[in-house]
């Protein structure tokens, strides 16, 4: 009560200082014994008086006058709920919540829910638009903000290593079939198979109702090293055929009959290692089954879309080269001067002749 603090010559500094001096001590001289030691002297209530709301109110504080004024004639006292302490960070005062993931059933089941649905609880999901229970946090509380420790930073920080290490593998890829190649162009039609990947990738995860996870963040960037060797295997061999002399369209075909089983062979046998993963029900592999479908799915899209796609867009690659003058190849020929000459050898071969040029 400010007004009664002035009557009686006080302020609240000096009421302040009293209880804290009744709880805590003052320290008014120290001790030396016999030796070096020395023992501070602190003056304090006794926890009966501090804990006794009553004889707290009949602590007599001195005012400037020298007159001894008791609490309850210049304080209101009132029991109510208090921070046990106050931190701060970047000069700003925190509250820390900490939780743990709780349990839910479904289909009679008991499960857990992971951090990243814990997440969409709270902030919702930007893709379907959905509101999570802190949407809008700044708009119904100006001046708060939220800021996620725990296993969600921990999370992040994997996450931005992963993109990173994601990155980086890239680089590297390319540096790799650049100097294989010796091109900057076909390096790109090869990778093209990553894109390829990370919609297979996308369908798996839907199709199987399973989140993506920082296990399938692990995958793609294994399937980043992966998914290349169909269309390296395929591109390497059509430019073989190439400097070996057979024209464009005939070594694209060549490729893909010579070449075809081989892929194939390879992606069943990997997605079929993974099948018992992905087809277990067993708990210790539900974290690591987002990863296993990620691997199979994108591995079987881009190699469904090497075979088909990665032909088109290197037939397309050599006609805009070869319009800039690259002369790469011996041969470079059109899809209907490649079919003329086609039913011209066929001809020449029907009617017996030996020198076909």
């Amino acid at each position: 009560r400010n007004d009664n603090l002035a009557i009686h010559g006080l302020n609240i500094a000096e009421v302040a200082g009293l209880l804290r001096s009744a709880s805590y001590g003052t320290k008014v001289s120290e001790f030396r014994g016999n030796g070096i030691d020395e023992y501070d002297i602190v003056v304090k209530m006794h926890k009966d008086q501090i804990n006794d709301l009553q004889k707290l109110q009949e602590l007599k504080i001195r005012n400037r006058r020298g007159e001894l004024v008791m609490l309850r004639d210049v304080v209101d006292f009132s029991i109510e709920p208090s921070l046990a302490s106050i931190t701060h960070r970047d000069k700003k005062r925190t509250i820390t919540v900490t939780a743990n993931n709780a349990f839910y059933e479904d289909k009679g089941m008991r499960k857990k829910r992971t951090t990243d649905e814990v997440m969409r609880i709270l902030n919702g999901n930007k893709l379907t638009g959905k509101k999570g229970t802190l949407s809008n946090l700044h708009k119904r509380f100006p001046g708060y903000q939220i800021e996620y420790g725990g296993v969600v930073e921990e999370q992040r920080k994997s996450y931005q290593s992963l993109f990173l290490a994601f990155g980086i593998a890239l680089i590297v890829i390319f540096s790799i079939l650049a100097t294989q190649f010796r091109s900057y162009i076909q390096p790109l039609v090869v990778m093209l198979t990553i894109p390829f990947s990370i919609i297979g990738v996308t369908i798996g995860l839907l199709v199987t109702g399973l989140p993506f996870s920082l296990t399938v963040l692990v995958a793609l960037v294994a399937l980043a090293g992966v998914v290349v060797n169909d269309s390296l295997v395929l591109v390497d061999f059509v430019n073989r055929e190439r400097r070996a002399g057979s024209n464009r369209w005939q070594s694209l075909i060549n490729a893909g009959m010579t070449r075809l089983r081989p892929i194939i062979l390879t992606t069943v046998t990997t997605i079929g290692g993974l099948m018992p993963m992905i087809l277990s029900r067993a708990k210790a592999a539900q974290d690591w089954k987002p990863m296993a479908v990620g691997i199979a799915f994108g591995l079987g899209f881009a190699t469904i879309l090497t075979l088909l796609v990665i032909p088109v867009v290197y037939s397309i690659v050599d006609d805009i080269a070869g319009k800039f003058g690259s002369k790469q190849f011996p041969t470079r020929l059109s899809f209907k001067e490649a079919m003329k000459l086609g039913c011209k050898i066929e001809d020449a071969i029907l009617n017996g002749e030996e020198d076909i040029h």
